[in-house]
């Protein structure tokens, strides 16, 4: 959409400000869109890669698929799932879940 992440940037900047002592730990979750947009499991790492380069870090705290596949596209919940567990192992996210299930 016309924000595309922004809400990413815009925590990314709080969190830059709130490391001068005033918080000690800011954990951020974010969701990842499915279909249509993500069809490989690189694509998802691609999407999480970006929200980690928005957010200002290495890895996101929490990575959840925004609304699962199964009721719609279930031919593609297997491949959210390599993606995510592909995000998981590589340590570009600490966690993964699912959000809307």
């Amino acid at each position: 959409g016309s924000l595309n992440g922004r809400a990413e940037t815009l925590l990314g900047e709080f969190d830059d400000g709130a490391r001068s002592g005033a918080v000690d730990e800011v954990l951020f979750a974010t969701k990842l869109a499915s279909y249509p947009w993500r069809l490989t499991p690189g694509s998802i790492e691609n999407s999480c890669k970006a929200s980690a380069k928005r957010l200002g870090r290495d890895q996101v705290d929490l990575a959840q698929i925004h609304w699962p596949t199964v009721n719609y596209a279930p031919w593609q919940e297997r491949i959210l799932w390599e993606g995510f567990a592909r995000i998981h192992e590589k340590g570009l996210a600490k966690a993964i879940g699912v959000s809307n299930y």
